[in-house]
């Protein structure tokens, strides 16, 4: 009997093991904490979220607004949660205050150029601050507003 119980410990250990490995890969990426690699060093782009994702050559109606008091927001230590999704404040959560204290250092943001539309259909845009660049995507938003999902990284 003690062995069973032991095994089975061992088998929790190893899920708890594997979820946490897995959160602490998959979290810092999608907050921006740790840089993705280079779109071009990808073996094979995405196939589009929408038949009409690839044929957009403009941005989303409202991105451009959204992602500065987004990245303005974190400037000043204080996301606006408010404008995002229940699943976008999920899985930034963790790491809401370690991004927030980064983007303090980043300074002012100067300016938003659009880049395009990625392969799944978000938007893509190159953030100036008076400290830093940034390359980031943003989802176009929901019908009501909200923003569904956000991936940045740092250029500089």
């Amino acid at each position: 009997m003690v062995n069973r119980l032991i095994v089975r410990m061992n088998l929790a250990k190893r899920t708890l093991l594997a979820t946490t490995a897995a959160a602490a890969i998959a979290l810092p990426l999608l907050t921006g904490l740790v840089a993705a690699p280079r779109a071009s060093a990808q073996a094979q782009p995405a196939a589009p979220a929408s038949p009409n994702a690839s044929a957009r050559t403009t941005a989303s109606p409202g991105t451009e607004a959204a992602l500065r008091r987004h990245f303005e927001s974190l400037v000043k230590g204080q996301p606006l949660t408010a404008e995002m999704t229940p699943e976008f404040i999920a899985a930034a959560h963790p790491s809401v205050d370690q991004v927030a204290a980064r983007a303090k250092a980043w300074g002012a943001l100067k300016s938003i150029t659009f880049k395009g539309v990625d392969p799944m259909g978000g938007d893509l845009y190159h953030l100036s601050f008076e400290h830093a660049e940034i390359e980031a995507m943003i989802r176009p938003l929901t019908p009501d507003g909200k923003i569904p999902g956000i991936g940045f990284r740092m250029m500089n």
